[in-house]
């Protein structure tokens, strides 16, 4: 296969991911698929997942959303998912901002 760019794709944390998603074909991408394998050039597939690596809040270091979520209950009833996630987008997955589609 070939995908433009070639190779992996990079995010502003420096991990890499894959330039697919594993699922079914067209599975994150539905209704922009015309050939019933691929996405369509221009798509923008659903990826919905956490992004997190290390979250530092009030100076304590965080590795998944489920602690740095259970950390800042503190601060209010569902607080980062409500006041933090909107501007961070690191816990998109486990904050209910979006859904793994089916079949993916």
């Amino acid at each position: 296969c070939k995908y433009t760019p070639a190779g992996n794709v990079a995010m502003s944390s420096g991990a890499t991911s894959a330039p697919w998603i594993v699922g079914a074909p067209c599975a994150s991408c539905a209704g922009s698929c015309s050939n019933g394998y691929l996405c369509n050039a221009g798509s923008n597939p659903t990826r919905c997942k956490d992004t997190i690596t290390t979250m530092t809040f009030n100076g304590v270091p965080y590795t998944t959303c489920a602690s740095l979520i259970q950390a800042t209950e503190k601060f209010a009833t569902n607080y980062w998912c409500t006041q933090q996630e909107p501007t961070q987008k690191i816990c998109q997955l486990t904050c209910s901002v979006c859904t793994v589609p089916p079949n993916v």
